[in-house]
């Protein structure tokens, strides 16, 4: 028997798998299809939108440093659905640049020289500090809350948080606070 508490909730789940968990009868094998980077863009957001409308995805997160994530955040509130945080650290794009949004001053260990977060998981591991990480994801997931949204879940860009054990534990640790499950590769 599992018993999980939720404050002064508390909820036993006996021998049930995770697909039973999440509402689907005994013995139903599950896949769920994850759309990444809603919020990056238009396209991203009305790719991921089709993809949820016609039952291709049933999950996806998104990139709230990005200028179509609230756009995206809107959808999803007006549309329920599964929709996570895309921790994102990262912003490799050649001439498509985007910011933390803690702001550049709060966390300057995260950007490079022009300004914007680091290209690659590798700048990051190596310029980054986990305090700076911290307070970056949580302005992620603060921003995903202050639209309205409710996330389902937590995910990194990149796979940046999963590859630094400081970042990683980071990433559980605001979880946990947060209430909010983590998803690993």
């Amino acid at each position: 028997m599992m018993v999980v508490a939720f404050g002064t909730q508390v909820l036993a789940q006996e021998n049930q798998t995770y697909a039973e968990r999440l509402g689907y009868p005994s013995g139903v094998k599950v896949v769920i299809f994850h759309v990444d980077d809603a919020g990056m863009s238009y396209e991203s957001n009305t790719g991921t939108i089709r993809s949820i409308e016609e039952g291709v995805a049933t999950s996806c997160s998104i990139m709230f440093p990005c200028p179509w994530s609230a756009s995206f955040a809107q959808y999803a509130i007006k549309e329920p659905m599964d929709a996570g945080v895309h921790l994102t650290l990262t912003s490799e794009w050649g001439h498509y640049r985007w910011h933390p949004v803690a702001g550049r001053e709060v966390v300057p260990s995260l950007i490079d020289s022009e300004g914007a977060l680091w290209r690659s998981v590798e700048e990051v591991i190596r310029n980054a500090s986990p305090d700076e990480i911290e307070l970056e994801i949580r302005a992620q997931i603060d921003r995903a809350i202050a639209l309205g949204l409710k996330p389902t879940h937590l995910d990194s860009h990149m796979g940046t948080l999963f590859y630094h054990q400081p970042f990683l534990e980071r990433y559980i640790k605001v979880g946990a606070e947060y209430r909010i499950p983590v998803m690993f590769p």
